[in-house]
């Protein structure tokens, strides 16, 4: 498989998988709705379309490819003001993973790498409240009906909270709130969550182009090493080179006080328990992350303290 196509290329996982496909000797093809004009200086050549329905944009750019790895989505949106979200993540998640996949199929592309979530796992009460994740369930669900019928090779993968350089969203806020010099209520936490470098998860997707191994599974994937709030929020002051400031509340009073406030499901991320058994990628593909939790989380800090507006700032 020498030609691959990347939908979601200019995102934050997308450039990381970009890097380490040219890397490894594959001609890399990237797919954007960004109007910008690309370079080729970086090893990848450029598609542009406009929207998930565009089927000539898509299918010019499946031509000739061998694989697709589709990363491009509409992502968890915490404060969603469209006025029905189900139908919009369904419209980018589900239904566009369906007519990606049958472009792929009627381009005799062999193999489609889909990047779904943790949270296409969960059951399905949780997954009611969910559009997000409910909409990757969907897709998932699109990509076997499609598969059974035609043979495309599909791989798909359930990361959990994926972090590195250029993290937006819950991980980077974690950050800004090590840096304050107020202490956070974090400590003695002992919930157990799952953390994802994303130059790991490059890895992983890239193992899983080649392995016969790979095809019709579902690989949940992390750096295979949980830790609690508390120890994530030390580790990031370690690797800034400072202390982390936190005191003690109990479980309880901080979900009370996240209920009191309208923040449940934010205090409910840093105090409870979300954790990912990888044994079917380590065991399948023999695969173990390249980079500790610590090389992560040193990497991603280095980053956020060399950004604009951070030069000189400690975490």
């Amino acid at each position: 498989m020498n030609k691959v196509l990347v939908t979601g290329a200019t995102g934050f996982i997308g450039q990381a998988v970009c890097r380490v496909l040219v890397d490894a000797g594959y001609e890399v093809h990237g797919l954007s709705r960004s109007k910008q004009t690309f370079s080729t200086a970086n090893g990848i050549h450029w598609h542009v379309y406009s929207d998930v329905d565009d089927q000539r944009g898509i299918e010019a750019a499946l031509q000739g490819m061998d694989a697709v790895i589709h990363l491009a989505a509409r992502v968890h949106q915490m404060n969603d003001r469209i006025a029905d979200p189900l139908a919009e993540y369904r419209k980018v998640n589900t239904q566009g993973t369906k007519l990606l996949a049958k472009a792929a199929v009627k381009a005799s592309v062999r193999r489609f790498i889909f990047v779904s979530s943790i949270k296409a796992s969960e059951d399905a009460k949780a997954l009611a409240e969910d559009p997000y994740g409910l909409s990757k369930r969907e897709a998932e669900a699109e990509l076997h009906k499609i598969s059974e019928a035609s043979g495309l090779e599909t791989v798909i993968f359930r990361p959990c909270l994926v972090y590195g350089p250029e993290v937006k969203a819950n991980f980077l806020s974690l950050l800004k709130m090590v840096q304050a010099p107020i202490p956070l209520p974090f400590a003695k936490l002992q919930n157990r969550r799952s953390f994802l470098y994303v130059n790991n998860f490059a890895d992983a997707i890239l193992c899983s182009l080649s392995a016969n191994q790979a095809v019709g599974r579902i690989f949940a994937v992390s750096d295979c090493h949980d830790v609690s709030t508390t120890e994530l929020i030390q580790t990031v002051a370690w690797a800034a080179g400072v202390k982390a400031r936190m005191f003690y509340l109990p479980q309880w009073t901080l979900r009370w006080l996240g209920t009191c406030t309208g923040r449940s499901s934010a205090i409910e991320r840093l105090v409870g328990s979300l954790t990912v058994d990888t044994s079917t990628i380590r065991n399948e593909l023999v695969w173990t992350p390249p980079f500790t939790f610590q090389e992560g989380i040193m990497s991603t800090v280095q980053w956020y303290l060399g950004t604009e507006g951070n030069k000189g700032k400690h975490v």
